[in-house]
């Protein structure tokens, strides 16, 4: 089977309620939608979904590359692709994004014509539960408690709080108000998206020791500097911005950091969330899979790699309801604070032509 076409569309998903967090009020998600056509008129899909002001290439980058992609793809057969699959997608390594959406379409078209051949290149896994955590972001005090406590009700059992309010005292209160009204049994964990220096951050952590959190995410932005804040820190640090590259999460995996948070659309796409996993997990660190806010087409992405991983705890996957207009239905429900992988599901041939 040949490629014969490549096209790409940038769209703009608009949240149905903005998303706060320390640097940013987020109200709409660029992403963009690539499409290849075989010479059978079979169509398959890949999303690039860069976040600039998180450490991915910018929108300018990408779409230089995405003109250059054609000639990568156009007239290349499936099967002199994949038979050296990872060192043909190297060659889209400074545009994370991009490799993560040609690997996305071409695995689906692998699983379309061959899917005995797929499973030689990723492991498979059955369908199964995943759990999920609940996403609070920068509200009032009383909003966070009360917020909170609809995604106990709902059966969350871990939570994850955006913080880093210009005014921390209102940080505090806020998770202490929440900690109060929600009790000990839930798993609380804060995302502080790199705002604080290290003297702040080794500050304000101490106060939050009461909290009992699972894990603070990315208190400071600088590297060197959280690995510092590892050392010596009660409460166990989470890295997420600091990993871009694989090369970024073997410095995290070297060090006194506890867990990965892992997106996978930012580091380049499925095979190279699953070396991570392989070298994290035989250092006994932990993995979070995390959405950086995609469309349907990637969530289940997103599911099959959680099922991949050994130690299961809560993931940070994004649901389709948080946009006014989905690209569609991917007919995911939490129930209880978890989703269900359906392996039928995971890459299945969508047909997304009319946005074109």
């Amino acid at each position: 089977m040949i490629f014969k076409k490549f096209n790409w569309k940038p769209i703009e998903l608009n949240f149905v309620n903005p998303i706060k967090t320390s640097g940013a009020i987020l109200k709409q998600r660029k992403i963009y939608l690539v499409e290849i056509t075989d010479i059978n008129n079979n169509k398959f899909y890949g999303e690039c979904a860069p976040l600039p002001h998180f450490g991915s290439e910018s929108f300018y980058e990408l779409e230089i590359a995405l003109n250059n992609c054609r000639k990568l793809i156009i007239d290349k057969k499936l099967t002199e692709i994949t038979s050296s699959f990872d060192e043909y997608l190297n060659q889209f390594n400074t545009t994370p994004t991009l490799r993560a959406a040609v690997e996305q379409s071409i695995l689906s078209s692998l699983k379309f014509y061959d899917e005995q051949s797929l499973w030689k290149i990723i492991p498979r896994t059955e369908s199964c539960s995943i759990k999920v955590n609940a996403l609070v972001d920068i509200r009032s005090p009383f909003n966070t408690a009360e917020t909170s406590l609809i995604f106990k009700e709902a059966g969350f059992g871990t939570i994850k709080f955006k913080i880093g309010r210009d005014n921390f005292s209102d940080d505090l209160e806020a998770l202490n108000k929440t900690r109060k009204v929600i009790g000990k049994e839930a798993n609380f964990r804060i995302d502080v998206n790199g705002k604080w220096s290290l003297n702040e951050a080794e500050e304000k952590l101490k106060y939050l020791e009461i909290i009992n959190l699972e894990y603070a995410e990315q208190p400071t932005a600088d590297t060197d500097d959280l690995i510092k804040l590892a050392r010596n820190s009660k409460i166990p640090i989470a890295a997420d911005e600091s990993i871009r590259m694989i090369t970024d999460a073997e410095k995290i995996i070297n060090s006194d950091i506890s867990c990965l948070v892992i997106k996978p659309a930012l580091i380049g796409g499925i095979l190279n969330t699953l070396k991570i996993i392989k070298m994290a997990e035989s250092a006994g660190k932990s993995i979070v899979i995390s959405s950086s806010f995609e469309s349907a087409l990637s969530r289940y992405n997103m599911l099959y790699l959680a099922s991949v991983l050994s130690k299961k705890r809560a993931h940070g996957i994004t649901l389709s309801n948080v946009f006014e207009d989905d690209l569609f239905n991917d007919q995911l429900n939490i129930i209880n604070g978890t989703l269900a992988f359906r392996n039928s599901l995971f890459l299945k041939n969508i047909d997304l032509s009319h946005i074109f």
